[in-house]
């Protein structure tokens, strides 16, 4: 089976059936993602954007989160930044591109 955070364009969608689809690749996307593949569960994640973390890099341009990385990463990806800095749009989109 295809690693689920990896962008998967160039292959066509397989026929096949899969227990729960997940709409939406954004930040509760990918960690209901996460949780789903920690219990073993069958799931695709489907989204308009091409790309892993667009959904954080196509907001407004100044877009800073209030909340500090220590309360920001993706489950089972901690964020990279001291826990008090608060991420950027941007920072936080290349780091949803590392989903595990």
């Amino acid at each position: 089976m295809p690693h689920r955070c990896k962008p998967q364009w160039e292959k066509p969608i397989p026929e096949q059936s899969v227990e729960t689809v997940v709409i939406g690749g954004g930040q509760a996307g990918l960690a209901t993602a996460f949780h789903l593949g920690g219990r073993g569960r069958d799931f695709i994640v489907v989204d308009a954007n091409r790309d892993i973390g667009d959904s954080w890099r196509y907001r407004w341009d100044s877009l800073q989160l209030f909340t500090p990385a220590g309360f920001s990463h993706l489950p089972g990806l901690k964020f990279p930044a001291p826990r008090a800095d608060r991420p950027t749009k941007d920072a936080m989109a290349d780091r949803s591109r590392n989903c595990p």
